[in-house]
């Protein structure tokens, strides 16, 4: 007998008569046993064991004196031959819904119509009380299974509801933000020029205007990368030469204000990429790489373009500050954007992209100081 924790329902609370079901409004909990079946003699010994395992019992001997009723209960037994059990099968909820119904099926009756109609078990008659109680206990078991996974998928949509979405969205801003006011401040100054009828020098207006575009250029790049994280098209691999990738990125970067940046490597490694792809990635990291340089008296940033027998590589190191140990095992998760720093949501997106060209992003602590990120490619070898 299996014991359970269950309070006590004494046997008078329900109904004398193993054929009839409750007049009175079905109770419908967990602890409810639901038995439909035609009368026999394995249905008082059900019966009893059910009562002495301190569960409720209902019997009834169709689906037409329960009615809809019958759908609120976890633990239904059914008579597979009954009139409308089929039906009733395919329209109830399932294990995923916290309902277990159990097919009782004559003997020798094949299982796999009633497991096809939506029964989690079956059973046969002239049924053992023991195997019932089994079925009952698998099934509360289970049933506690799915409130805990439920409580686990709730807690976590709340935290990606207030922290997570909050940060990526707060690191999103600040990618948009930042240079949309830096271009709205060089164009103030620029209308305010000619407002006052301010002479300025062609070299100035013309720096002016290529701060403004470098700065829409940036918010421009943050959108393709946000569009290409959502995007679900396939990429479009093909075999390309990495140092042309790389090379049209960094003759598009701004002014690098000091920054000594040096490519060099293997100008015929060939990768398996999406060339929009990798060039938002190239433009990401080598734009980052650029920004971190700044904290070093004598700032610099090395790209390099190698390969090995499998791998189509390009490192991107740079001499500033390394991230906190903290940081990097979340590195290129969206949901942390906001704690990597300005740069965050880029990052992920950029891993993102690699993925999705069926490589890797990795990040490293360089022992001398500074940071490397790589990206790793399929190589496409040259023909014969």
């Amino acid at each position: 007998m299996i014991s359970t924790d269950f309070p006590e329902h004494p046997e008078s609370a329900f109904p004398a008569d193993e054929e009839e079901a409750s007049s009175a409004t079905l109770p419908v909990a967990d602890t409810s046993v639901l038995l439909v079946c035609s009368p026999g003699p394995d249905v008082a010994r059900v019966r009893d064991a059910v009562l002495a395992n301190n569960l409720r019992f209902i019997h009834a001997a169709s689906l037409e004196r329960l009615g809809e009723e019958a759908r609120g209960f976890r633990h239904i037994f059914l008579e597979f031959g009954l009139s409308g059990a089929v039906n009733f099968l395919r329209t109830l909820g399932g294990e995923e819904d916290g309902v277990f119904p159990v097919a009782l099926l004559a003997r020798g009756e094949r299982p796999g119509t009633a497991l096809a109609a939506g029964a989690s078990a079956t059973l046969e008659r002239p049924l053992d009380a023991s195997d019932l109680l089994l079925c009952v206990n698998r099934n509360r078991i289970r049933l506690e299974q799915l409130r805990g996974w439920q409580e686990m998928v709730d807690r976590d949509r709340h935290q990606v509801a207030t922290s997570s979405v909050e940060g990526v969205l707060a690191a999103l801003g600040h990618e948009i933000r930042n240079p949309l006011a830096a271009a709205m401040a060089d164009v103030e100054y620029l209308l305010e020029s000619e407002t006052t009828q301010t002479e300025l020098a062609p070299s100035e207006r013309q720096g002016i205007l290529k701060d403004t575009f470098d700065s829409l250029q940036r918010v421009r790049s943050t959108l393709e990368s946000l569009a290409s994280l959502v995007r679900r098209e396939v990429p479009e691999p093909r075999k390309l030469v990495l140092w042309h990738i790389v090379q049209q990125v960094l003759d598009s970067l701004p002014q690098t204000q000091g920054v000594a940046i040096r490519l060099e490597g293997d100008p015929t490694v060939r990768g398996i990429c999406d060339e929009e792809l990798l060039t938002q990635v190239a433009s990401t990291l080598i734009r980052r790489a650029v920004d971190v340089a700044r904290e070093n008296a004598e700032p610099s940033v090395r790209v390099r373009i190698y390969s090995s027998e499998t791998e189509a590589r390009i490192s991107i190191r740079d001499n500033g500050s390394a991230l906190p140990p903290g940081m990097q095992a979340h590195l290129f998760e969206p949901t942390h954007a906001g704690q990597v720093g300005s740069s965050g949501l880029l990052l992920a997106m950029a891993h993102h992209a690699v993925v999705r060209m069926a490589g890797a992003l990795t990040y490293a602590a360089r022992t001398t100081g500074g940071s490397v990120f790589r990206v790793r490619l399929r190589l496409a070898r040259y023909e014969a």
